[in-house]
């Protein structure tokens, strides 16, 4: 049989780096301990390694547009300011890897913020980000001359309504948002984001990250004939 994975019987302690910690950085440290911050995981290693885990599963500590809770990402390969720097992470793994520790990170690649310069050019079609999202005309309008949406899929959480889909005036086209309407859901059917969000973990493996959480994997995908969900009917 083969060799089992470490990560099958591994106890993960889940960190949400915004409250768990702050550690004083530099004396230009903006935020002056309102925030936790890739130090302050580090400096509580030991307590960490008391508690007898294999790994820590950090939630998302990349920028973004403070609306999310850290799944809004305006950038997958910059640090959040708020929480350090690329060498902050380096010595978190450095530190915990010598602890036996591993260390693990949210990787949210079912969508990112509306201020994600991707969306901002896939909303102008500009190559090769005009289907990095997933676009669709309008099927019309209502009786109220209100435009309907491509189809009947619903959003898991929004504020905006129940549909998954939300309409841009500048592109004029709905995109379509499993979550709320400013996190645009990436097309993880196009092959060419298939190869950037590749791209973009390799750096980060190479950084020492040990692994990912991948954040709403139900989502990924869709059918690209966008059909109507089937109607459950109440008995």
């Amino acid at each position: 049989m083969p060799e089992k994975s470490w990560i099958q019987n591994a106890i993960i302690y889940q960190i949400y780096p915004l409250t768990f910690n702050y550690a004083k950085g530099s004396e230009s440290d903006p935020y002056k301990g309102a925030y936790g911050n890739l130090k302050g995981i580090t400096e509580k290693v030991d307590y960490i390694k008391k508690l007898g885990v294999d790994a820590i599963w950090i939630s998302p500590f990349l920028e973004w547009n403070r609306n999310g809770f850290g799944y809004d990402i305006i950038n997958y390969e910059k640090i959040a300011p708020m929480y350090g720097t690329k060498n902050d992470l380096e010595e978190l793994i450095k530190t915990f890897h010598n602890k036996g520790i591993k260390v693990l990170m949210d990787q949210v690649i079912n969508h990112c913020s509306m201020e994600h310069l991707w969306f901002k050019k896939s909303i102008k079609r500009e190559e090769p980000y005009t289907n990095y999202f997933v676009w669709a005309d309008s099927k019309g309008k209502d009786k109220n001359g209100k435009l309907i949406p491509p189809n009947n899929w619903p959003s898991t959480w929004d504020s905006s309504g129940n549909s998954a889909w939300y309409w841009n005036e500048e592109r004029q086209q709905f995109y379509m948002h499993s979550f709320d309407y400013t996190m645009p859901n990436l097309n993880i059917n196009n092959l060419k984001v298939q190869n950037e969000l590749l791209k973009i973990s390799k750096d980060w493996f190479d950084l020492g990250i040990d692994g990912f959480r991948l954040d709403g994997t139900c989502h990924y995908g869709h059918d690209p004939e966008l059909r109507d969900n089937p109607l459950i009917e109440n008995n």
